[in-house]
């Protein structure tokens, strides 16, 4: 009698399940931040072939998927992975290097890069950005990728070397699942509190930065780029050099294009300059960081005139209802937390002089996620928890939306699923 209600359960297990689809992962008892365009918060979702094929409640979800794979998330937090729009990640990789290693060989570096890419999915990113990339660089990543050494994506922003031009640039853009080569990059000046960017007005010492790149020579590679198909990134930190690749961009693209030309590292801008990134359909890319690392030297380098025009993220954002959020690393600690975290901290009372121009967390979050999405060209397959996406995602005990502010850069990733794939589990480390 025992053996025959056996076999009476698992026959009716097996007719439930010819009911429902089958999926590789569901997980469940979780508060998912899709930011979609409604910024839906789900509980569960189904996952197949390394997409998201469901993203709903508890109960539809049982209803209509079984798996050999669930994940019970006890109530915590799933948001889609970072996106990294700025950094110059081979830089990073190749300075975890033993400082007594001196020259680095070939299988060095890839060490390094797997090192590298081990800390981004501890930090909860998935696609990292290479600006100022070289031809050899490119390679060495695409190499790795094409033997599944490398899982990490990377939006490759090339140097407008000329090898680059050679073998990328002069061709059609290039890209495979994991490497997008579609971008050139050029840098017009440098650091703010360096007193190297370019200003329209010079610094209280009366000196001013200079140009790193003629408007002429700027003008010739975005016009290369353009006619081969290539997204132009410039970085441009001081209002002057802003004003230089924004009028650049003018004189190339049509109104309202799709080309999504991007004006990097933005730190200072005049106002009458912003409209240039409405017109022309421009992303800007800030790096919030540089606010922390700078607001302390701004009084003695700038006029109260000049300062209301620095890291000016609301009026920024208020042209295009978007904006880019870069790490830069090496130079800042790989840490998406504590760069969305400067995003939305101005301590107004050390600058009086500033209107409160931060980033609400929810912006801060798009920003490095639907709309860094967005800027690579990818928002089809990365940068929300929806239907038909990448199932890359992170999982946290915090809300990163609700949290109070000055505890977000401490906080740690659970753990990370690219295609989902758990690629990061806090138990077990790096």
């Amino acid at each position: 009698m025992k053996r025959i209600l056996i076999l009476i359960a698992v026959a009716v297990m097996l007719a439930g399940c010819q009911h429902k689809e089958h999926a590789d992962l569901i997980i469940h008892n979780a508060k998912i931040y899709s930011v979609n365009n409604n910024f839906s918060v789900m509980q569960s979702a189904a996952i197949c072939d390394g997409r998201f094929v469901a993203v709903s409640s508890d109960a539809i979800i049982k209803a209509r998927y079984y798996s050999d794979n669930v994940v019970d998330m006890q109530g915590k937090y799933v948001f889609p992975a970072f996106i990294d729009s700025h950094s110059r990640f081979l830089d990073y990789a190749f300075s975890l290097a033993d400082s007594a290693q001196g020259q680095l060989s070939e299988s060095q570096k890839a060490e390094l890069l797997k090192k590298a890419e081990k800390r981004c999915f501890s930090m909860g990113i998935s696609t990292v950005t290479d600006f100022g990339a070289s031809y050899n660089n490119v390679k060495l990543i695409d190499s790795l990728q094409q033997k599944g050494e490398l899982m990490l994506s990377v939006y490759a922003v090339l140097e407008p070397s000329a090898e680059n031009i050679s073998h990328y640039i002069s061709r059609m853009p290039y890209h495979t699942n994991k490497l997008k080569v579609i971008s050139v990059g050029v840098n017009l000046d440098g650091g703010l509190a360096s007193q190297e960017a370019v200003l329209l007005s010079p610094y209280t010492d009366n000196t001013n930065g200079r140009l790193l790149a003629s408007a002429d020579s700027l003008e010739r590679i975005c016009s290369m780029a353009y006619n081969n198909g290539f997204q132009m990134c410039v970085g441009c930190v001081g209002d002057s050099a802003a004003r230089v690749a924004l009028k650049t961009f003018a004189n190339i693209l049509p109104r309202k294009n799709s080309a999504r030309w991007r004006v990097e590292n933005l730190q200072m801008t005049s106002k009458r300059d912003l409209r240039f990134i409405s017109h022309y359909n421009i992303l800007p890319m800030v790096i919030p960081a540089s606010y922390a690392n700078t607001r302390e030297k701004l009084p003695s380098i700038l006029s109260k005139k000049q300062i209301r025009e620095t890291f000016a993220w609301k009026k920024i954002l208020g042209q295009n209802q978007g904006i880019l959020c870069g790490i830069n690393a090496p130079d800042e600690p790989i840490n998406p937390m504590r760069t969305m975290y400067s995003a939305m901290r101005q301590e107004k009372q050390k600058l009086r002089n500033k209107q409160g121009q931060e980033m609400t967390s929810v912006q801060a979050l798009k920003a490095m996620t639907i709309w860094a999405a967005y800027a690579q060209f990818d928002e089809e397959n990365k940068g929300s928890i929806e239907v038909g996406k990448n199932a890359d995602f992170i999982v946290t005990n915090e809300n990163l939306t609700t949290m109070y502010k000055p505890y977000l850069p401490d906080v740690k990733i659970v753990s990370t699923y690219l295609c989902g794939q758990k690629v990061y589990d806090i138990t077990q480390g790096e």
